[in-house]
């Protein structure tokens, strides 16, 4: 998996899972979009399958 199929599946999944606004989703993808060109540029090395998210709660 790459960081567009990833970013698409997302997009998919809060479309169609939680049903959100169009607005919702357009700003979560953005915001999704600025975390990858933030890993790309700065940690290069960092692959989709490497990301994981920690439940902080």
């Amino acid at each position: 998996m790459n960081w567009e199929e990833g970013k698409k599946g997302f997009e998919n999944y809060l479309k169609l899972e939680k049903s959100l606004s169009q607005n919702s989703v357009a700003a979560y993808v953005n915001d999704i979009s600025k975390l990858i060109s933030f890993l790309e540029r700065n940690y290069s090395k960092v692959t989709p399958l490497k990301v994981k998210l920690i439940n902080i709660f």
